[in-house]
């Protein structure tokens, strides 16, 4: 009986068809753990503003607050205005203006992109 011999085109073929595979998985895998560790790295900064925020007496909250609204382009009066006694009351007003200037993102903008991961790696 004489051996079977493969036809070398096919060879070829499948063999591209499992490194363009491989090349796939692979990309999108690297985009997904890439977008999961950005989005830990925030989630970890926002829990932190968090904490230091909730721990900060009324005066030092303030003061946070005012420079938040200094870095994101309101003048020293306006933000002085804006940052009363009041405004710092309020806890979670606070953790929104700190986490936009600080982060980039607030905790709900962070929510919003849940599903990224995933969609970044299929697309990909």
């Amino acid at each position: 009986m004489a051996p079977v011999v493969a036809n070398p085109p096919m060879l070829i073929t499948l063999a591209g068809l499992i490194v363009g595979t491989a090349g796939t998985l692979s990309m999108a895998v690297g985009a997904y753990m890439s977008t999961k560790a950005q989005r830990d790295i925030r989630e970890t900064m926002l829990s932190k503003i968090d904490i230091e925020l909730e721990n900060l007496n009324m005066e030092d909250r303030t003061k946070r607050v005012k420079d938040a609204l200094n870095k994101m382009g309101i003048d020293e009066k306006t933000a002085s205005e804006i940052a009363p006694p009041s405004l710092s009351t309020d806890i979670n007003i606070s953790k929104k203006i700190t986490e936009v200037s600080e982060v980039g993102l607030s905790e709900e903008a962070l929510e919003s992109l849940e599903g990224q991961p995933y969609t970044r790696a299929y697309f990909t």
